[in-house]
């Protein structure tokens, strides 16, 4: 293999990644962090021993995001259960199942209730207007193809990203901060749960089980684990940090925020309200991202590869969450999140002792996938010399490799050949 194929490989894997990377982000930011309202209830009201709660909860970030994607990529999977039936006890995954299912139909109307409270504290405009536009959208973009899905759920995040460091940055040069009043103000606010590592242990579990199921299906989508692997750290990484600065951004504006249902967005708008329009279309984006993220999630649970049917129940599960949406945003974060969060918890600890069982086997198969696709890019390149001892080690190393024979080879060959395409482009 050239040295110019290998590095055309290397920079094929680095995009893949990013644009995983960025998917699985933009699945986490929405219900988490994206309006500030979560932060504000689970770390903001505990003060400083808050602040340092999100930290390690941003450490968590990055080493589940390694974990969830490197799981999924392994089992190839389509949906949760694919992975949770390899890690756990029959009625333990039938639980989670359960739980799942519930989490993205709830946490799906919570999204479409924070779209209507988005635009109504923006533009003043009748909640039920932002939530009809969300629900509507969700439904049009699911009709797209997966890589179209995963390129739209990923595509606001940089400008969540941007803003967020604005914000900081804003705060730190030219903000009129006072840690005392704030320090003081945290101490009213209504909190998720009165447990500081509680409550960073149930947000954390929250986020889990909002991100989880998408997570599985876009690392699934992915047979290569190199690119999974890379693609968990950085966005999960990039999830971390923003969910800290946040916080620490958002203590520091809390005078200003306090009763505000979209805190970041009050705070962006605190310093220019052009910024402040901008950062709301931002907030309503990563919050339909979360929205159409769990609800495509769920309907492809629910009904498998039949289109047909995923359209259907698509749209009534909108329809339905539409509905509940109109309990208010502020009461269902209150409500809602920390319920789900208490169910996370059994989530996190099976995500965790599965992966410490097969750790080894999932390093062994990324090893044999990774050798697999170069061979596989050797033998569909015309310009490379692909002899029969490198015929016959793919063909070894396709019969030792996890995934069934048939399907695996049929996979292998059709993402080559989309690979090589996007390479000539």
């Amino acid at each position: 293999m050239t040295e110019q194929l290998r590095t055309n490989i290397r920079k094929d894997r680095i995009k893949r990644s990013i644009i995983m990377a960025f998917a699985y982000v933009g699945v986490l930011t929405g219900a988490g962090l994206a309006s500030g309202q979560e932060l504000i209830q689970y770390f903001v009201g505990f003060g400083v021993p808050g602040l340092i709660a999100v930290t390690v909860t941003g450490l968590l970030h990055v080493a589940f995001g390694y974990i969830l994607l490197s799981m999924s990529s392994y089992f190839l999977a389509s949906e949760h259960s694919e992975v949770l039936e390899q890690m756990t006890h029959p009625i333990v995954v039938k639980l989670l199942d359960i739980a799942l299912t519930i989490t993205c139909f709830v946490i799906g109307f919570v999204m479409i209730a924070g779209a209507g409270s988005n635009l109504n504290q923006q533009f003043a405009l009748p909640n039920w207007v932002g939530a009809v536009i969300c629900a509507a959208l969700i439904i049009i973009v699911s009709q797209f193809d997966f890589d179209k899905v995963s390129a739209v759920i990923g595509s606001l995040t940089p400008l969540i990203v941007f803003f967020i460091v604005l914000a900081t940055i804003y705060t730190i040069f030219w903000g009129d901060v006072d840690l005392q009043a704030s320090a003081e103000l945290a101490k009213t606010q209504t909190k998720a749960i009165n447990n500081v590592a509680l409550s960073s242990l149930n947000y954390f579990a929250m986020c889990m089980m909002t991100g989880v199921s998408m997570a599985f299906v876009l690392g699934g989508e992915e047979f290569n684990n190199k690119v999974s692997k890379t693609a968990g750290i950085f966005g999960g990484f990039i999830v971390g940090i923003i969910t800290t600065v946040a916080t620490f951004t958002l203590y520091a504006n809390l005078p200003v925020i306090i009763s505000s249902d979209l805190p970041m967005q009050a705070v962006i708008t605190n310093i220019h309200p052009v910024l402040g329009m901008l950062m709301s279309l931002v907030i309503y984006g990563m919050i339909f991202n979360t929205g159409i993220s769990l609800y495509y999630a769920l309907a492809r649970r629910i009904s498998g590869d039949d289109k047909k049917k995923f359209n259907l129940t698509l749209v009534i599960l909108v329809v339905i969450g539409f509905g509940l949406s109109f309990v208010g945003f502020k009461k269902l974060v209150g409500i809602m999140y920390p319920i789900i969060g208490y169910m996370g918890i059994l989530l996190i600890l099976v995500i965790a002792i599965g992966w410490i069982k097969n750790k080894s086997k999932i390093e062994k198969e990324a090893e044999i996938r990774n050798r697999i696709y170069d061979l596989t890019f050797a033998k569909k390149d015309p310009g490379q010399d692909f002899s029969k001892k490198d015929s016959k080690e793919l063909e070894r190393l396709k019969d030792q490799a996890m995934a069934e024979d048939e399907d695996f080879k049929e996979n292998v060959g059709s993402e080559i050949d989309d690979h090589i395409d996007n390479i000539n482009e």
